[in-house]
């Protein structure tokens, strides 16, 4: 099943502060085989360079447990010389935006990389819940309660360090679209097709 609304079309053009100008290609998959009945992906071009990708995968309005439409960023990476222009939040900016449009909730990010952390952070993903809880559970069970340990700081930092290697980052379609939404206006003019 397709997504019943396309914002973004293939050859979509952005022009960024500097005058660079960057084409979307659009690349959707039908059940691509990872128990999804929906892959889509993006890629984003410097003429004919490759600057970077998206990839979200999900079941259009399928729900989770919660009755809420849930879609998976299965990977976003940008070309080492693209990373410092907001490439990453054009192209989650451009996914957020169709999930959203498309009755999608949340957007999980799984297993993001350690250094990736800051840039989901700022876009307002926080860690599951479920997953806080059983981490919080475990932290508190024996060996590792804090009567266990030699100090309350001991426990604090263990929990602190614990917390960075959460697997389950989320965010609300709503919320992300807000921050980026602010961003991509300052950040980049939206041009016509070629």
């Amino acid at each position: 099943m397709m997504f019943a609304h396309q914002v973004f079309y293939d050859k979509c053009r952005f022009q960024n502060l500097s005058g660079r100008v960057f084409t979307l290609a659009r690349h959707p998959v039908l059940n691509c085989g990872m128990g999804a009945e929906y892959h889509l992906k993006f890629r984003i071009y410097e003429g004919s360079v490759l600057a970077g990708y998206v990839r979200v995968v999900g079941k259009p309005y399928h729900s989770d447990k919660k009755g809420q439409s849930v879609y998976h960023l299965y990977n976003i990476d940008l070309e080492k010389e693209y990373q410092s222009l907001s490439l990453g939040s054009l192209l989650l900016y451009i996914i957020n935006t169709e999930i959203r449009l498309n009755g999608g909730d949340y957007l999980y990010a799984n297993y993001p990389k350690p250094e990736a952390l800051r840039f989901y952070l700022r876009l307002g993903f926080i860690p599951d819940p479920d997953e806080v809880r059983v981490m919080n559970n475990y932290l508190l069970s024996a060996p590792f309660g804090p009567d266990t340990l030699s100090s309350i700081n001991d426990f604090l930092s263990l929990k602190i360090m614990l917390s960075e290697t959460y697997s389950r980052w989320k965010c609300h379609t709503e919320v992300l679209n807000e921050i980026l939404c602010e961003k991509m206006c300052e950040k980049f003019k939206f041009l016509q097709p070629a």
